[in-house]
């Protein structure tokens, strides 16, 4: 409520500019906003030029920050809600492509970047045939795959785990706090020694039939994979097998040849055949000529 004039507010101004410059003495970030000022005596002025810093531009440069982190760090392992789920992964990474790009005023990162990237984020089992399709598309000439839609198609692959048996629940802890509960959740120290051994008993018996129910979800869907790999290499066995086989008429003639070879006699007679003729002879008190 002072006045912004007379000798008072001339000498409170020149102080508080000296005041504000010792506080924020080594981060540059600040002393380039005071310094852009160009003033040796305007405190109230440096005062709101900080104060419109670091409650504007220095919010958008913490979202940059973070952005910059969640572009190095982020990845899909699949849907683990709520912690992560494609959706919100999809809508975290392309928040942070947009942040980065409207920061420097331009395109950050190329479409071929994003989906050389995307393909490095891509860490479920259950989308391996679809990242092995995309790889293969970004390595056509040209190349027609984007980013855009390799993100459509992982989104079309992902199964949403729906839980039927077991809904969300409202209960009533020991202090008379009341909390949601499901068997996915994981509650902290404080709200488990507030259950009464009821709840407990309840929690314990409900988690296991969730695991047991996931489980059998996942070996599910392990058989399918097996199953569609088994025909895959039979399939190919058999492909291998129609081309490595020997046509008939080939073995037939070879057949024949060596059997003629070696049962064929000096006097074009078979040599069983004249054995066989021989102890007919023998038997009949015949003499007949040998071989």
């Amino acid at each position: 409520m002072a006045l912004l004039v007379g000798t008072a507010f001339i000498v409170d101004n020149k102080q508080v500019l000296a005041l504000l410059n010792k506080f924020i003495m080594g981060c540059s970030e600040a002393e380039m906003v005071i310094q852009a000022l160009n003033t040796t005596t305007d405190g109230r002025a440096a005062f709101f030029a900080l104060k419109a810093f670091y409650e504007g531009e220095g919010i958008f440069a913490h979202d940059v920050m973070a952005a910059e982190n969640i572009i190095a760090t982020l990845f899909y392992a699949g849907e683990k809600r709520p912690a992560m789920y494609w959706l919100k992964f999809e809508k975290i990474l392309n928040n942070a492509y947009a942040t980065r790009h409207h920061k420097y005023g331009r395109v950050m990162y190329t479409d071929v970047m994003k989906l050389q990237s995307l393909q490095q984020r891509i860490k479920a089992d259950f989308l391996s045939q679809t990242k092995a399709a995309i790889e293969a598309n970004m390595h056509a000439i040209p190349m027609t795959m984007t980013y855009d839609q390799a993100m459509r198609m992982y989104c079309s692959k992902v199964t949403i785990p729906v839980i039927t048996a077991v809904t969300m629940e409202i209960i009533t802890l020991s202090d008379g706090k009341v909390i949601k509960y499901h068997p996915s959740y994981n509650f902290s120290r404080e709200h488990l020694d507030l259950m009464t051994k009821d709840q407990c008993n309840t929690m314990t018996a409900k988690r296991t039939a969730y695991r047991n129910r996931n489980k059998n979800n996942q070996d599910n869907a392990s058989t399918n994979e097996y199953t569609r790999n088994i025909v895959a290499l039979t399939s190919l066995i058999g492909d291998l097998t129609n081309r490595l086989t020997v046509p008939t008429e080939i073995t037939q003639g070879t057949a024949a040849t060596q059997i003629s070879q070696v049962t064929t006699g000096t006097n074009g007679r078979s040599i069983i055949g004249g054995r066989l003729q021989q102890a007919q002879q023998r038997q009949n008190g015949g003499s007949g000529s040998n071989i």
